[in-house]
């Protein structure tokens, strides 16, 4: 979970369009979401990162 929202925040960040390119950011939302969110579950290390990371 972590390594895809951090791939997702990054693309977003260097410019990628929510429906541009290749889909991958679709495709990486969806799982995402798919799965709870970054700050569902069991995910610890990517809740403490994420916040550090604010």
């Amino acid at each position: 979970m972590f390594c895809t929202a951090l791939s997702y925040v990054t693309l977003r960040l260097l410019g990628e369009e929510v429906d541009g390119g290749d889909g991958a950011i679709e495709k990486a939302r969806k799982w995402i979401i798919d799965r709870g969110g970054v700050m569902g579950k069991d995910d610890a290390f990517g809740m403490i990162a994420c916040f550090f990371s604010i």
